[in-house]
């Protein structure tokens, strides 16, 4: 059994990241990859997609709540919830995701 927690949130760095966004679909799933020897932030948290690679990371604030997870090795998950912009009208593109927080429960 085990006790899930789901958090919506954007993928933070995409205007600094070069990467296909075609790749991209809305319900793709993201590889959680904890990044502790990031020289900015110790709680990063890259997100990585199987053929768009890696598009961004947690927000600094959402990766520092979920330090405490990634060390009692609860797994993470994300996925593609909304990609926006990227019109004419709102050139600035975004991604917006889920994570879901899983951690084991004994019986």
């Amino acid at each position: 059994m085990q006790a899930t927690t789901q958090i919506n949130s954007k993928v933070a760095g995409t205007t600094f990241r070069s990467f296909d966004w075609s790749k991209l679909r809305e319900s793709d799933t993201l590889e959680v990859r904890p990044e502790p020897t990031n020289a900015y932030d110790k709680n990063a948290l890259m997100l990585v997609h199987a053929e768009a690679g890696h598009i961004g990371y947690v927000n600094a604030r959402l990766a520092a709540d979920l330090a405490d997870n990634v060390r009692q090795g609860d797994k993470l998950e994300a996925y593609v919830n909304e990609l926006t912009g990227g019109t004419d009208d709102c050139p600035n593109r975004g991604i917006n995701i889920v994570i879901t927080v899983s951690r084991p429960v004994a019986l």
